[in-house]
C-alpha cells in the first residue's frame, strides 16, 4: 500500500490507463505534463502499487520506456518495483528486454546506473545461477570483479558464486587472503565460516582467527559441485 501523502487518485487512474492501453508514449507524454508534486506522487505510487500490479511484458515495456525516457528520475523506481515483483515471484530477469539494458549498461560504460541494479537485486537473488546470469549481463565477467561485487552482499546465493570464483583465482594466496579479511570484518558467522571454508579448501596459514566450523576433506571437495551443501555447511552452528 502506498503512503497516503504520496496518493493522488486522479494520477493514480490515468497511468493505470495508460498501462493497460499498452500506450507508452501517452504515458511519457502525461508524464511530463504533471506538477512537482503529481510526478512525486507518480514515481511512489508507480514504485509501490501501478508497477508491481502490471503483467510481466507491461511492466518490461514500461521498464525500458521509462528508463530511456529519463535513467535519472526513474531508475531507482523501477528498481523499487522490481524487487517488489520479484519478492512475490512475479519477476524472471531473464526477459530480453532486461538483459538487452543490461548490456546496454555494460557496453555504454553506465557505471553508476550498473551499480543501483547490482545493489537493488543481488541481495534479493534465491539462486546462484541468477546471480552469476545477472553479473553476466551486465558484462562483470573476470572473476577479480566478479569478487569484488559479491564480497557486501552476506547472502547464500552470492556466497556460493563468490566462493566458485575464488577457485579461479587459487594462485593468487594473497587476494584470497585479503578476502577472507574483508569477510571477518563484515562480522556474521555465515562470514566466519565462509571464512574457515576458504582457508581450508586453498590451504591459507596466512588467515588468523579462532573459527567454530570444523571440515572433514569429503566435505570440501562436495563445495565445489554442490549448492545444498554448500548451504548445509555455511549455516552450521
Amino acid at each position: 500500500m502506498h503512503s497516503s501523502h504520496t496518493y493522488n487518485a486522479t494520477v493514480d487512474r490515468l497511468l493505470r490507463g495508460y498501462l493497460s492501453a499498452e500506450d507508452y508514449q501517452g504515458l511519457l507524454a502525461y508524464l511530463g505534463r504533471l506538477t512537482s508534486s503529481q510526478f512525486r506522487s507518480a514515481g511512489a505510487m508507480m514504485a509501490e502499487t501501478i508497477l508491481p500490479a502490471q503483467e510481466e511484458e507491461v511492466y518490461w515495456h514500461a521498464f525500458d520506456q521509462l528508463y530511456h525516457e529519463s535513467p535519472k528520475a526513474w531508475l531507482g523506481t523501477l528498481l523499487k518495483a522490481a524487487a517488489e515483483r520479484y519478492s512475490h515471484g512475479k519477476l524472471r530477469l531473464d526477459n530480453p528486454i532486461f538483459i538487452s539494458l543490461c548490456e546496454e549498461l555494460a557496453q555504454k560504460k553506465r557505471e553508476i546506473d550498473e551499480v543501483k541494479v547490482q545493489r537493488a537485486l543481488l541481495p534479493l537473488l534465491r539462486q546462484p545461477e541468477e546471480v552469476a546470469d545477472l553479473l553476466r549481463w551486465l558484462g562483470v565477467d573476470t572473476p577479480r570483479r566478479i569478487v569484488l561485487v559479491l564480497l557486501p552482499i552476506a547472502t547464500l546465493p552470492s556466497r556460493y558464486v563468490l566462493f566458485q570464483q575464488l577457485r579461479r583465482l587459487d594462485h593468487e594466496p594473497g587476494l584470497l587472503t585479503r578476502c577472507c579479511t574483508a569477510l571477518m570484518q563484515h562480522g556474521g558467522d555465515q562470514d566466519f565460516n565462509l571464512v574457515s571454508i576458504i582457508r581450508n579448501y586453498f590451504d591459507l596459514p596466512a588467515v588468523k582467527g579462532v573459527f567454530s566450523l570444523r571440515l572433514n576433506p569429503y566435505q570440501l571437495s562436495r563445495l565445489e559441485t554442490n549448492y545444498e551443501d554448500f548451504c548445509k555447511i555455511i549455516t552450521s552452528i
